[in-house]
């Protein structure tokens, strides 16, 4: 947390006509009701996972300047909030690879080595205060059990169900935090088989760490998934029906780094704004990070037709820019 555009581009979805009802359709409502089985007995977690021993969050400028007084407040075309430098005396903790808030006041984190942070909040509503940890499960309950399983790099949700992506094992699982917590069982959304045949129609090899870094979820269930590899030296994008399987045909940020994380906003007629970060380190000149916004448009492929299904609508790119590089 840090950069801001105009509006925040960390909500799990937009008021307007495409917001989400109380109940859930199609995978997203039988992920949940397999995430958190009645008849094993899985109770709702009155609160996340076990506390994080010596949590500290230490404020950090924007500019190295700041040691010399000169305060750097703007990057290019956006305003720097906060930043803060999180530590623990838990060598668990770390490996941060997403944030997104939970819509109780909370950052929920996610790891690189398949674990679930929540982090409780100062009154200001940036400074992380405390951090609870809890270890993802799989459909059986049990920890996911080795580093290629539980490599968790992109976060998505829909209310307090978090879609997780995976690298190494490239998949999506759902976990249902809010019905019970650190004991939601993980479910596939996007399964090992249908994310494999996607990467392999790429025409280029996509390497084991160099998977789906990130994810978002429109309100009516459309999952965005951006790649970190770069063939054609852009990062592919998948934005499909969660019911059907990901097809990575558009792209965004050529001849920026590698995409490591990305999120969205939604216009009431169904556009979107995509927010995409992307990320290199050069031991010679250190890390360069760019910051993204892409616009796109829904397009019917199927205009008037009768059976038309939601799979016929596209996504069209109306234009991009760069707002910040760092």
């Amino acid at each position: 947390p840090g950069l801001s555009a105009a509006q925040p581009a960390s909500r799990p979805f937009a008021p307007g006509p495409f917001a989400p009802g109380p109940f859930l359709p199609g995978p997203l409502e039988a992920a949940r009701r397999a995430s958190c089985p009645k008849d094993a007995g899985v109770q709702a977690a009155a609160q996340p996972g076990e506390p994080v021993a010596g949590f500290k969050a230490r404020p950090i400028a924007l500019s190295r300047l700041a040691r010399f007084g000169l305060q750097r407040r703007q990057a290019d075309q956006l305003r720097f909030v906060a930043g803060f430098h999180l530590t623990s005396d838990d060598p668990a903790f770390g490996g941060l690879s997403a944030l997104a808030w939970d819509g109780a006041g909370r950052l929920l984190g996610i790891s690189d080595d398949g674990r679930f942070v929540w982090m409780e909040l100062d009154e200001d509503g940036l400074r992380p205060l405390k951090t609870r940890m809890a270890p993802m499960l799989d459909a059986a309950g049990a920890p996911l059990p080795d580093k290629t399983s539980r490599d968790a790099e992109g976060l998505a949700l829909w209310g307090d169900l978090a879609l997780v992506s995976f690298e190494q094992a490239h998949r999506v699982l759902a976990f249902d935090l809010g019905g019970c917590g650190a004991a939601a069982r993980g479910q596939p959304v996007a399964p090992a088989e249908a994310v494999a045949r996607a990467l392999a129609g790429l025409g280029a090899p996509v390497g084991a760490n160099a998977g789906m870094e990130g994810l978002a979820l429109t309100a009516d269930q459309y999952l965005l998934a951006g790649l970190e590899t770069q063939p054609g030296g852009a990062s592919p994008l998948s934005i499909r029906p969660l019911e059907e399987p990901p097809d990575f045909d558009l792209s965004i940020g050529l001849g920026a780094p590698p995409l490591t994380a990305l999120d969205i906003l939604e216009g009431a007629d169904g556009s979107l704004r995509v927010f995409s970060v992307h990320r290199a380190f050069d031991p010679r000149t250190g890390p360069a990070i760019v910051l993204i916004e892409t616009r796109f448009e829904r397009r019917d492929a199927s205009p008037g037709e009768a059976g038309a299904s939601r799979a016929d609508i596209r996504f069209a790119k109306r234009d991009e820019r760069r707002l910040a590089e760092l």
